[in-house]
């Protein structure tokens, strides 16, 4: 059977440990001189072979009762507390087998064990003491080296720990099972999550949800419809707008091999649909699986490697443009190394990816880490998201909520007494952050008939004037953006035949719980409609236009380059502030200004005219800032 995730793999290869450790065993001779401990010694493999650990141990001490200097007792002592995350009791076994003339090579085997006890510093030591033995295999050299790597870096980070104060989110979602690879909505009112179930006799890994309400988490429920069969499903990823999910199945009879990624959508009242293959552009004859999906939908970020054993997993990525998914392509070298990279979570910032590393420097087993995507659209160096986050033991499955700080994530680590693994919430350290963010989400239609329209939804970043998202308006009208906070952008929505629809949002102090609402309604370009352009600043008593004007207006310029036929009048308006005449003459000169910057890029001077009205026209209250910012406008009049 074919695991989806590494905690079910975990328990997948402690089965196929207690194989390999008795495997090794029968290549041992037995140098025990003494037959008692000979005796118990055959005793403890039998029990390793019965996945009895606890028996053999004892089984063990009987025999070094008997004979203090039988290496391969407290060779096999060391193997066996190591497998039960007992470091330091195996540490000790290993410098007996050591002190007992074992062999150089227990130096490999005692520095792992030093280095999951955090003694770093004698793990330094010890595998330094190793390279020096003249049988050291290039490969092992290497790994080696990796791990002396990791001694350096570990000794400085423990030393400047970060904060960390994880707790449960409740029984509701931990219990006696397995649950593991949260997922977050963007309003951080849904947790969606893979459970192992095993009543029934068999191992069913399967999807389950639970909601939040007055600020905790309800009880955990399966998902209905669809989305949970008779294979293991796990390790999912929803879109923001929550209408999809891209998730993992196993040997299903469309799957390309191994463990395929597929996309379910959302049918309403709790159901979802079955999930479809994603195609060999992403799926292939060997495992895919911990797929992430960006905030848009548009980029899949999974990991692939020859199976689920395999040392050397990478993240891969997917481009999805007019429907279709791009032939997947690894990440860069700066994110994957010759070791197991997995569990990528792209953040709903875009820009912010978490993800699990055995290769880049930390604590000796997979870490957690955070890249940024740069300028040139490349990915930062990864940082360790540090101790005691990160530990030497197996960290990943991180997901971090859309205000950027509170993150989630699955730990077997003994938190709560009594559990196995289980999913945890805390707040990441402020240089792990991620940036926070807003949504957006709207309806357009036409404006004379109410009809809901499919149409392009452009957001740009005012201040640096570049795009940040397009994104098309589905049959019904409804579109759903997520941005940054903290900034300003200019929203344009438009489709052919119908004026552009402007829109300001300033998400300086919006928060991710609740979306802002822009309905559009376009107007057919007809004469006598007129379009409000919100994103059109001028310095403050003068007709000088800002710099972040120049978005809007090359709308603008587009717009009439398209329907070369339509004739304009720029309409200039003010409050109330100032005499009439001086407003009058500030609203002209600010509609000429709009109207030279046309000129400027082509458009004839004769199919724009201009009107000041000064403030005789207001759209709101002159009382309040609001309305006097309102009513400080730039509009389009069609004119024929």
């Amino acid at each position: 059977m074919f695991f989806i995730t590494l905690q079910c793999f975990e328990k997948y290869m402690r089965k196929s440990l207690h194989f390999l450790l008795f495997a090794l065993l029968l290549s041992f001779s037995v140098s025990g001189q003494n037959k008692k401990a000979i005796k118990a010694y055959e005793n403890a493999k039998r029990a390793i072979q019965q996945d009895d650990f606890d028996l053999a141990l004892s089984d063990l001490e009987k025999a070094l009762k008997a004979d203090e200097t039988y290496v391969q007792a407290y060779l096999l002592k060391g193997d066996i507390l190591l497998t039960k995350n007992q470091p330091k009791e195996a540490s000790v076994a290993y410098a007996k087998a050591i002190e007992n003339n074992g062999g150089a090579y227990i130096n490999y085997k005692l520095g792992v064990a030093q280095m999951k006890a955090m003694d770093y510093a004698n793990a330094e030591t010890t595998f330094l003491t190793y390279l020096n033995y003249d049988k050291v295999r290039p490969e092992t050299r290497l790994k080696v080296e990796h791990y002396l790597e990791n001694c350096a870096f570990a000794k400085v980070a423990i030393n400047n720990p970060v904060p960390f104060n994880p707790v449960s989110v409740g029984d509701g979602i931990n219990n006696l099972y397995y649950q593991y690879h949260p997922s977050i909505s963007i309003d951080g009112k849904l947790l969606v999550y893979t459970q192992l179930d095993v009543t029934g006799g068999r191992e069913d890994e399967n999807f389950y949800y639970a909601l939040k309400e007055d600020g905790k988490w309800g009880q955990g429920r399966k998902m209905e419809g669809s989305i949970n069969s008779r294979h293991n499903e796990g390790v999912q990823s929803l879109t923001a707008d929550g209408k999809f999910m891209f998730y993992t199945i196993c040997d299903r009879e469309d799957s390309k091999g191994s463990c395929d990624i597929y996309m379910a959508k959302y049918l309403g009242k709790g159901v979802w649909s079955q999930g479809k293959n994603l195609g060999d552009r992403i799926n292939s004859r060997v495992w895919e699986s911990q797929p992430s999906v960006s905030p848009d939908g548009n980029t899949l970020f999974f990991v692939r490697g020859k199976n689920m054993r395999d040392k050397d997993t990478d993240l891969y990525y997917s481009i999805r443009t007019n429907g279709k998914w791009s032939k997947a392509k690894p990440m860069g070298e700066n994110i994957n190394t010759p070791y197991r990279e997995m569990s990528p979570f792209i953040h709903f910032d875009n820009q912010t990816l978490y993800f699990a590393s055995m290769g880049h420097p930390g604590f000796g087993d997979a870490d957690l880490f955070v890249s940024r995507k740069q300028a040139d659209g490349s990915w930062g160096e990864p940082e360790n998201l540090g101790y005691p986050i990160n530990t030497p033991y197996e960290e990943f499955g991180l997901v971090v909520s859309a205000n950027g700080k509170t993150a989630y994530y699955a730990s077997d680590k003994v938190i709560d007494e009594g559990r196995t693994r289980n999913i945890y919430e805390f707040e990441l350290p402020t240089e792990s952050r991620a940036s926070p963010v807003a949504w957006l989400k709207g309806k357009v239609s036409d404006k004379e008939t109410g009809k809901p329209l499919s149409a392009t939804v452009e957001v740009i970043d005012l201040k640096s004037g570049l795009p940040w998202l397009s994104v098309r308006a589905s049959e019904k009208g409804n579109y759903f953006a997520v941005l940054p906070a903290n900034a300003e952008y200019a929203l344009n929505i438009d489709r052919e035949g119908y004026l552009f629809y402007s829109a300001n949002v300033s998400l300086g102090d919006q928060t991710f719980e609740k979306a802002l609402n822009h309905p559009a309604k376009l107007s057919p370009i007809k004469a006598g409609y007129k379009l409000v352009l919100n994103n059109i600043f001028f310095d403050y008593d003068s007709y000088q236009l800002q710099t972040k004007s120049d978005v809007e207006l090359k709308k603008l310029v587009d717009f009439l380059n398209i329907n070369k036929n339509v004739k304009i009048r720029i309409d200039g308006h003010t409050d109330n502030q100032g005499g009439k005449e001086y407003n009058k003459k500030l609203s002209t000169d600010r509609a000429n200004s709009v109207k030279q910057y046309l000129v400027d890029q082509g458009i004839l001077a004769k199919r724009i005219s201009i009107k000041g009205f000064g403030d005789s026209v207001p759209i709101a209250t002159n009382d309040t800032e609001e309305g006097r910012k309102l009513n400080r406008r730039t509009e389009v009049t069609i004119l024929e």
